[in-house]
């Protein structure tokens, strides 16, 4: 068995987890879903993606990866992003924080 895709899937896994805890503490906090705070940052998004981002600004969003920051290409993932007319770029070359990497 390859160990390296066993470390992949956990890593994977791990991602996954800390978005349900995420998700978890939005309803502890609130006393009631989270329904409304992703409807929220769904407008933003889509607000960022077609209005655009000022120059020299980015937001995060979840866009398929082009091997970007060491991400398999074609997965999606959130990764900091300028837009403009509806079209979106990521953004190259920031520094990843160690508590980010999984």
């Amino acid at each position: 068995k390859n160990s390296s895709s066993g470390r992949q899937k956990s890593k994977y896994f791990h991602i996954i987890l800390k978005f349900t805890l995420k998700g978890a503490a939005i309803i502890e906090a609130r006393k009631s879903s989270s329904a409304a705070s992703a409807a929220s940052s769904v407008c933003d998004h889509i607000h960022d993606w077609l209005a655009g981002t000022r120059k020299g600004e980015y937001v995060a969003m979840g866009v398929a990866s082009d091997g970007s920051y060491g991400i398999p290409a074609g997965l999606n993932f959130s990764f900091p992003v300028e837009c403009s007319n509806g079209s979106y770029k990521i953004v190259q070359g920031l520094k990843v924080h160690l508590l980010i990497k999984v």
